[in-house]
C-alpha cells in the first residue's frame, strides 16, 4: 500500500526546486527587459517587481502516481509541492536581493516584518488543518533570517492562473484542475480531432484492455471508465474525472495550497446541481479563498457519441 513517505520519495522535489530558482531568476530578467504601454506600469512594476509563478499538470502527476485526486496522500503531495514552490521562489527572490538589492518598496511590508504568506493566512483564522501530514523538511527559520538581513528582489511571486490553451498545446491537465473527460475533442486550423488521455491509454495498454471496443464505450460514456467493469476497481478510482468526485474535497485542496499562494489562484468549480451552488461558494468562502473562477456544467448533447449504425467507411454512405 502506498504510503506518504513513499509518495514523497516518487516525487522529484529537487527538481521542482531547481526550476521554481530558474523560472524567478528569468521572470525577474524580464521586468527589466519587458516594453511598457503606460508609464504607470513600467514605475509599479519596476517599484515592487512582482513575478506570477503558475503550474499546470497537477492531475497528471497523480495520475503518474497511482493516486485518486482527492486521496489523503494526493491532498499532502498537494501541499508539499507548493509549499516547495513558494520556499524555493523565496530563496531565489533573496539571493537576488542579495546581488542587486531588495525592491523598492520592500521596507515596511509584511516581509520585512518576517510575515510570510503562511503567516498572513493563519493571521486572518485560518489555522493549517491538523488532518494534513507534517510539512517538507525545510529550513524555513534560516530563510526567514536571510530574508531579514537581505530582503527580497520580488514582492509577489506565486499565482496559479488558468492554463487553458497552453495545457492542450502541451499536453498537460489544465493547471490544478482535476480532468473534466479522458476523450476530447481538439479543434484546430487542419480539423478536429479526437484525442484521449495518453495516460489512461498506456495504463489500459499494460492491462490489455485498450481494446475497439473499450474506446467506443468511452466515447458512449463522455470520457468516464467509472462503468467499465472490465477495469480494475482501483484504475477506475484513480481516473476519475471531476464530474465523479466530491467538489468539497477539490475546494478543500485549494485552500491547502493558498497558503503558499501570494497572489491568486483560480478555482473552477463543476457542478450540475444548481441547488448546490451557493453551499459550494459558501465553502470556498469559509476556506479564506478568493472566490471562484468559472463554474462549469456538463452540455445536454456530446460531439463525440458514435453513431449506433456504420455505414460505408469509404464513401460515409
Amino acid at each position: 500500500m502506498e504510503t506518504l513517505e513513499g509518495a514523497r520519495a516518487r516525487f522529484n522535489f529537487e527538481g521542482l526546486a531547481r526550476e521554481t530558482r530558474l523560472l524567478v531568476r528569468n521572470l525577474n530578467a524580464a521586468i527589466d527587459r519587458t516594453f511598457y504601454p503606460v508609464a504607470e506600469g513600467a514605475t509599479s512594476n519596476l517599484r515592487h517587481r512582482p513575478i506570477g509563478i503558475g503550474v499546470q499538470g497537477l492531475a497528471d502527476v497523480f495520475l503518474m502516481m497511482h493516486l485518486p485526486y482527492t486521496h489523503p496522500i494526493s491532498r499532502a503531495i498537494n501541499r508539499d509541492i507548493f509549499e516547495q514552490i513558494y520556499y524555493s521562489a523565496l530563496e531565489e527572490s533573496n539571493a537576488l536581493a542579495k546581488e542587486r538589492g531588495s525592491y523598492e518598496s520592500f521596507a515596511g511590508s509584511p516581509a520585512s516584518k518576517g510575515l510570510l504568506q503562511m503567516d498572513l493566512w493563519e493571521a486572518h483564522g485560518h489555522a493549517p488543518d491538523p488532518s494534513l501530514a507534517p510539512s517538507m523538511p525545510l529550513d524555513w527559520k534560516g530563510l526567514r533570517e536571510r530574508i531579514a538581513a537581505h530582503g527580497l528582489r520580488n514582492s509577489l511571486l506565486t499565482a496559479p492562473m488558468p492554463t487553458a490553451s497552453t495545457a492542450q498545446i502541451l499536453g498537460n491537465s489544465e493547471m490544478t484542475e482535476p480532468h473534466v473527460s479522458h476523450v476530447f475533442l481538439k479543434k484546430t486550423l487542419s480539423g478536429e480531432f479526437v484525442e484521449c488521455n495518453p495516460l489512461l491509454i498506456k495504463r489500459l495498454e499494460k492491462l490489455s484492455l485498450w481494446t475497439p471496443q473499450l474506446r467506443e464505450r468511452l466515447l458512449r460514456d463522455r470520457g468516464s471508465v467509472q462503468a467499465m467493469s472490465e477495469i480494475p476497481a482501483k484504475v477506475r478510482e484513480v481516473f476519475q474525472t471531476v464530474w465523479e468526485m466530491g467538489q468539497k474535497a477539490v475546494i478543500q485542496m485549494a485552500a491547502d495550497r493558498g497558503r503558499f499562494v501570494d497572489q491568486s489562484q483560480s478555482l473552477n468549480l463543476h457542478c450540475d446541481d444548481e441547488s448546490k451552488m451557493s453551499s459550494m461558494h459558501f465553502h470556498v468562502w469559509k476556506l479564506g479563498l478568493k472566490g471562484s473562477y468559472y463554474r462549469r456544467s456538463r452540455p445536454a448533447a456530446h460531439p463525440l457519441v458514435p453513431p449506433a449504425e456504420r455505414g460505408c467507411e469509404s464513401c460515409s454512405a
